[in-house]
Parts: C-alpha cells; structure tokens; sequence
C-alpha cells in the first residue's frame, strides 16, 4: 500500500506534529460540547412539564429540581469548552457535574412521575 501511494502521489507527506496528534478531531470535540448540552436543555424541557403537573395535581414542587439538574449540565457542557492541562484540578469538574446533575434528574423524575406506574386497587 505504501508504495503504491508513493508512486502514486509522490512522496508521503511529513508527519504531524505530536500536538497536532494528540489533539481530538473537530466532529468529536463539538459532538462533545453538544451531548451535554442538548441532555442539559431535555432536562429543562421536563422540569416545564413537571411544572404543569405539578399545577393540576397540587403536588410538591419538584420542578425547581429539574431546572438545578439542567443547568448543571449545561454548566457541565461549558466546562468542556475550558482548555486546561493534564492533571489540572479541573479535570474532575465536568464529570462531577455531568454525574451529580443526571443523578438528581433521576431521582427527582422518579420521585415527581412515579405516580404513573403505581398500583392502583
């Protein structure tokens, strides 16, 4: 394959640079930004219905929750953007929040639209 590229094309072209190796491609470092943000912005969209939900069932107001949870991911999604180090303190920022933040969307969906699969004699 190596020689048929060569006389193909010519001579190879030289080698990157180590930082430009190491760097991610551009599609995955935007898909990157753009996973958390778009959970971060459903996330929100779930606390206006849980919103709603709450106003015809008179029930406790666990919406405010689901705001906390979406704006931590989409703090979680601007920590992506932040250029640091390796080994820079930072570093455990955006899996903190990203981890936190879908953990309280979990158990405060659960806790808030649980009334739909129970049991009722």
């Amino acid at each position: 394959m190596r020689l048929a590229w060569f006389m193909l094309r010519g001579a190879p072209p030289p080698p990157a640079s180590p930082a430009a190796a190491a760097a991610p491609p551009l599609l995955v470092a935007v898909s990157g930004v753009i996973g958390p943000a778009a959970v971060g912005i459903a996330v929100i969209l779930l606390g206006r219905f849980t919103q709603r939900m709450v106003r015809l069932n008179r029930s406790p107001r666990y919406h405010v929750w689901h705001y906390v949870a979406g704006v931590g991911l989409l703090l979680a999604a601007g920590a992506r953007l932040l250029d640091r180090p390796p080994g820079d303190w930072l570093g455990v920022l955006y899996p903190l929040l990203l981890a936190s933040s879908l953990t309280l969307c979990a158990i405060v969906t659960w806790r808030a639209w649980s009334w739909l699969l129970a049991e009722r004699g």
